[in-house]
């Protein structure tokens, strides 16, 4: 771990969140808080980073189910095959938040993920710091969610996340999460949007 941030306490000066985007857009792979658990990731163009956080967080097998993070629903139709009106309203009145919505991905997703799977989650997390991140970075970050025991308080976890990846990763960023939860997951790759996990938010 090179970079320690601890804003358990405080709130991350624009300072130091330049310095973990510049570090996020050379490459970097970080780990960092959502609105919904701790999650391990790196920005979406970058192979040999996504390589990295699939083999640090054993997820190799897994790689169809990262989740791109987005600043917004703009960003998010960069990623996406173009999507009804209906889903366009769905995804405006749930984010930002806890809510993943899987779309049908573009073919260059595909490429970078090295998968034919035509499908990718995304998500515009609500967590403070991590907005401010995705708000200067270059591009949206890729990520994927780290082991969470529900036996264990907010402060156990992390701790023992540190103790598991601080000599693998670049960048570590604790911070409180306000709930923690899973996401709620909602198929919208058709006009009609199907709840595939209730989470933290109730979808009607």
């Amino acid at each position: 771990m090179n970079i320690f941030f601890n804003y358990t306490e405080d709130y991350p000066l624009e300072k130091e969140i330049l310095e973990i985007c510049n570090a996020i857009n050379k490459g970097a792979v970080v780990i960092f808080p959502t609105d919904t658990l701790i999650a391990i990731g790196c920005k979406a163009h970058d192979r040999n980073s996504i390589d990295k956080v699939l083999e640090i967080s054993e997820k190799i097998d897994k790689k169809n189910k990262m989740t791109i993070l987005c600043k917004d629903i703009k960003t998010v139709s960069d990623y996406t095959l173009p999507f009804s009106t209906s889903v366009f309203r769905t995804i405006k009145d749930h984010t930002p938040g806890p809510v993943t919505f899987i779309l049908n991905a573009t073919t260059q997703l595909g490429k970078i993920l090295k998968t034919s799977k035509k499908e990718i989650g995304v998500r515009i997390p609500s967590h403070p710091v991590l907005k401010d991140i995705l708000a200067h970075l270059d591009e949206p970050l890729i990520t994927t969610s780290l082991h969470y025991d529900e036996n264990l308080d907010l402060e156990a976890n992390w701790n023992l996340i540190e103790e598991k990846y601080k000599h693998q990763v670049d960048i570590f960023i604790k911070a409180d999460i306000e709930e923690v939860g899973e996401s709620t997951i909602l198929d919208c790759r058709n006009e009609e949007i199907e709840v595939i996990r209730e989470g933290r938010v109730k979808v009607d």
